[in-house]
């Protein structure tokens, strides 16, 4: 089953301040760093339930090859999905990954 993705307005900002930061460094590393999200991404919607809890109901994947992880959540109110037997996976932040 796969899931709809929906994501809060300030990942696409994050991804952008990313991409350009990566491309800073070596033309062409933003889109690597782009394919990396995208496979991660793919793998959370067909099966959000993988990725560890790490807080509540929040659910961390982290990224290969970059200091980066993606927190979701699994929803259908905030996707604006009416049948309760539809879920999506709300994508609350991708941020550099520390530790």
């Amino acid at each position: 089953m796969n899931y709809a993705l929906a994501f809060r307005a300030i990942v696409r900002d994050e991804l952008d301040e990313a991409y350009r930061w990566y491309e800073s460094q070596k033309p062409g590393l933003g889109n690597e760093f782009l394919d990396c999200i995208d496979e991660v991404l793919n793998r959370i919607g067909g099966m959000p339930e993988a990725y560890p809890v790490v807080y509540r109901d929040v659910r961390r994947a982290v990224v290969k090859r970059f200091p980066y992880a993606i927190y979701s959540r699994m929803r259908n109110s905030e996707c604006g999905i009416l049948n309760e037997k539809t879920y999506c996976v709300l994508i609350s932040e991708i941020l550099a990954d520390l530790t």
